[in-house]
């Protein structure tokens, strides 16, 4: 009979296995949307929009199987413990992207900023579904609530997240060549370029903290949706981001330097417990 250790083994070798198939799903599809975007400008919006349900189409295809019954369970229990969000960790989730967006606006402004134009309620209102219903949330479904359980099953968490980071990157690449997105702002090969990839970088480790803390997949929906609705609400500008990617660098190192989410183990059910 295997031993504890060598069922672990055997389980985070799927694990990996079944990640390997969704993130090549997860890009055909939306590279399959984007690529047509990048290639006809005027058809960019609605190709746009198709491509961020990429990674959410992926996880209903290999979740589909009679095999995968488990793991459509453990998915639909990180989306109904919502009760997780009442907790600092889940407080973070909401309000961590709002204070990254105002420290960033803070440092700027006292550099070489302008004040940005105010906007109004409406203008958020109208921000919400295509930036968080249709971007956060079915990406974080994906990547948070699929992809990183399977990854860290079994694994110290941090070279998982990492790894996850640059494979979410890469899936973005596609992005900067399309008309219209925020990456096509910036350049790919560049300093910029590069500080976005460690701003990912550091955006997945703050994502990975919060999921272990909370287990819930709607922590890493607030986060990102918050992330992403500043940026889309101010309009910062690059000179922002790049103070913004700076303060979630430190954010990201301060969790690393303390490491309390970190300290969670997954085992071999990907819900683990803390050491």
């Amino acid at each position: 009979m295997p031993s504890l250790p060598e069922r672990r083994a055997a389980a985070a070798s799927a694990a990996t296995g079944r990640f390997v198939a969704f993130y090549t799903l997860a890009c055909a599809l939306s590279w399959a949307c984007w690529i047509p975007a990048a290639l006809h400008p005027g058809s960019s919006r609605a190709l746009l929009l198709a491509g961020g349900l990429g990674p959410l189409a992926a996880t209903a295809i290999v979740l589909s199987p009679r095999s995968q019954r488990a793991e459509r369970d453990r998915w639909w229990r990180r989306l109904a413990g919502v009760r997780a969000m009442v907790s600092p960790a889940g407080a973070m989730s909401i309000l961590g992207p709002l204070l990254l967006a105002s420290l960033a606006l803070a440092s700027w402004q006292l550099g070489d900023g302008i004040d940005l134009p105010g906007a109004g309620a409406g203008e958020f209102a109208r921000l919400l579904v295509p930036v968080v219903l249709l971007g956060a949330l079915p990406q974080e479904l994906a990547w948070r609530g699929y992809a990183l359980p399977l990854l860290i099953r079994g694994r110290d968490p941090v070279a998982p997240t990492l790894l996850l980071g640059l494979g979410w990157a890469l899936w973005q690449l596609p992005l900067f060549f399309v008309a219209g997105t925020w990456q096509a702002t910036i350049p790919a090969v560049s300093v910029p370029g590069l500080l976005f990839l460690v701003d990912v970088l550091a955006q997945s480790l703050l994502l990975t903290a919060l999921y272990l803390a909370t287990r819930c997949t709607w922590a890493a929906v607030a986060f990102q949706g918050g992330t992403l609705l500043a940026g889309e609400y101010w309009q910062l500008p690059l000179a922002a981001e790049l103070h913004r990617w700076l303060w979630t660098v430190v954010l990201a190192g301060l969790v690393l330097l303390l490491r309390p989410p970190f300290g969670a183990c997954s085992g071999a059910g990907g819900e683990g417990t803390r050491r």
